[in-house]
């Protein structure tokens, strides 16, 4: 599979990440970039420093400047390339285990480079033979944390927080280094899991991974608050937990959200094709338009930055469009946050009534042949499908169904949702089957 994926840069250290290809990675993006300054940060991860530093000396042996943020979250990083329209790089593996590292490169409006818009073409330059400058860039360092923190606060200074208790853990990430903002804004609050450390000793960085959310759910009921919050490794995306510790589906938040959003602008919301249909009821009830997306946040972006109110995909990244249309989850954190707070509700009450269908995981077949499998679902079931968007999606009265390639894997993925458990238990043996066969 290589570094160079779909989305951004990553792999083993150092077996496949290491100073020596974060340097040779810094001469490639500074070439293809074609930028005379370039925002550079890094999260907290055990290898993050020396391969900031690496691919900084890349950059400016290729005479780029570099604006040199430090240790900060993606968001903070989107933050600082929106607000200077600056490109960047971000040296992250997000929530990958501890052992991995990478780069996610921006463009000046904070929307990633995928492999199609510039990964690709990065993988072509490096390694090559690219000439350094005479004359070397320079590195100018900028604090861009407390003009963050400050953003924040402003954004929610009006915002009625009283009579809410949260607890929230960081993961060990770099989301922490904006952990103060909950006491500026006068949240009454629990920090766990805030130190960063690259060997995230409390949990994993992946807050889905099964067990991730146990200690945060402990906590929440031990403090008797209202919610629970917990972000992934770079905090770009967050996950809840309600008042008795139960995990709320990112749909369903996502839904919280965008009914919110819609009842001060009306206009667009992008959904994942994965989200539950009562996602498109609420938001129609609501007055807006809900908007199917393909996976990857970087569509989600650029129509974002377009028109709309606000986008999320199924793994929890949450753009708002007030909000540099970036993936945040602090931002998103603190809407939910004040919602709950202004809500007559608890929040397990406010996600109840969304709980109305049945629906399955999304399900992985490992396959010999991916195309044929989308094939032969499309010709089984040609008079029903409705969209050809990302994979086959099926729709009918009684369930829809989505299957997908994987981009990187030789592997299907299934989604199921239905009207009740009968439906879709039937559906899903008779799609394993379907699938199996192929």
């Amino acid at each position: 599979m290589g570094i160079f994926r779909e989305y951004d840069i990553r792999g083993v250290v150092p077996s496949e990440i290491n100073e020596k290809t974060a340097y040779e990675l810094g001469l490639a993006c500074a070439k293809f970039l074609e930028s005379r300054i370039l925002i550079v940060g890094m999260d907290g991860r055990s290898a993050s420093l020396k391969l900031k530093n690496a691919l900084i000396k890349g950059i400016i042996d290729f005479g780029v400047d570099v604006i040199d943020i430090g240790l900060v979250s993606t968001p903070i990083f989107y933050h600082a390339v929106a607000k200077m329209k600056k490109r960047g790089i971000m040296v992250t593996a997000s929530h990958n285990p501890k052992e991995y590292n990478g780069f996610k490169i921006s463009d000046e409006r904070a929307i990633p480079f995928v492999y199609e818009t510039g990964i690709g073409r990065i993988e072509k330059l490096f390694g090559k033979n690219i000439p350094k400058a005479d004359k070397k860039g320079k590195i100018f360092k900028k604090n861009i944390v407390d003009s963050y923190s400050k953003y924040i606060k402003n954004k929610f200074s009006k915002n009625n927080f009283k009579n809410i208790s949260v607890v929230a853990d960081f993961s060990n990430g770099a989301g922490a280094v904006a952990k103060e903002i909950f006491g500026k804004l006068k949240i009454k609050n629990k920090i766990i899991c805030d130190k960063i450390d690259g060997r995230f000793p409390c949990h994993g960085p992946n807050p889905l991974v099964k067990g991730s959310a146990a200690m945060l759910s402990r906590e929440v009921k031990k403090q008797k608050a209202d919610l629970g919050i917990i972000f992934d490794g770079d905090a770009d995306r967050v996950f809840f937990v309600d008042e008795n510790g139960n995990f709320v589906r990112t749909d369903y938040s996502f839904a919280l959200l965008a009914r919110d959003a819609l009842r001060k602008k009306k206009g667009k919301c992008y959904v994942d094709l994965r989200f539950s249909r009562a996602v498109y009821e609420e938001i129609e009830r609501a007055g807006g338009r809900p908007v199917i997306m393909r996976v990857g946040n970087h569509f989600f972006k650029e129509a974002l930055k377009k028109e709309g109110v606000i986008g999320a995909e199924y793994s929890d990244h949450i753009m708002y469009r007030e909000n540099y249309s970036i993936d945040d989850g602090l931002y998103a954190a603190l809407k939910l946050v004040s919602l709950v707070a202004n809500a007559k509700q608890k929040l397990s009450e406010l996600v109840y009534p969304l709980m109305r269908y049945f629906d399955s995981d999304e399900i992985n077949f490992k396959v010999k042949d991916k195309d044929r499998v989308l094939q032969l679902i499309e010709k089984k079931y040609s008079g029903k499908i409705e969209m050809k968007l990302d994979g086959i999606s099926v729709y009918t009265k009684d369930y829809w169904f989505n299957v997908r390639k994987s981009n990187t894997e030789p592997i299907v993925r299934l989604k199921i949702e239905a009207a009740s458990q009968k439906i879709l238990d039937e559906m899903r043996e008779r799609l394993k089957k379907e699938i199996k066969k192929a």
